[in-house]
């Protein structure tokens, strides 16, 4: 925890600690997820890696959004684990009146995360314009910029 964290926001903060930052760790990266009272980490998933949480303090909501399109919801308290399976999207909000703390895993040396939010900055706008209904100038910047920690204000 002494390390910058690799994002920091109103919201919280996320701690990575992979092959990058410690060659020892060849086949995993640990993670330590920091969020404000309503603060979510955006929907993400991870191409190359399974990943296990442990809720260390505070209670939250994580969705998950896996491609056969079952959207399930848990709600975790501390001492409560969950599993996501590579390349299911799912985010995380703290649901609690005080922070949360979530420790990861991935089985995985390396980090990656791919965001809804880049998917949708990277997307073409006349793509975007057909499939929800607007016009292609109302989509030119949507999600231009990444969040990765939105605050609940």
């Amino acid at each position: 925890m002494a390390q910058k964290p690799r994002v920091s926001t109103a919201g919280g903060q996320l701690y990575v600690a992979s092959a990058k930052e410690f060659p020892v760790l060849s086949t995993m990266t640990g993670t330590v997820l920091k969020l404000k009272p309503g603060a979510m980490h955006e929907p993400h998933w991870h191409t190359d890696a399974n990943e296990w949480h442990y809720v260390l303090k505070g209670r939250t909501r994580v969705t998950l959004f896996p491609f056969d399109k079952r959207v399930a919801v848990a709600e975790l308290s501390a001492g409560e684990c969950a599993y996501i399976p590579a390349n299911c999207g799912h985010s995380i909000q703290n649901i609690d009146k005080d922070d949360a703390e979530v420790i990861g895993v991935l089985d995985s040396g390396s980090y990656h995360e791919s965001s809804l939010g880049d998917w949708l900055a990277k997307a073409p706008p006349h793509l975007l314009a057909n499939n929800f209904g607007v016009s292609e100038a109302s989509v030119a910047n949507f999600g231009r910029k990444r969040t990765v920690i939105a605050s609940a204000s």
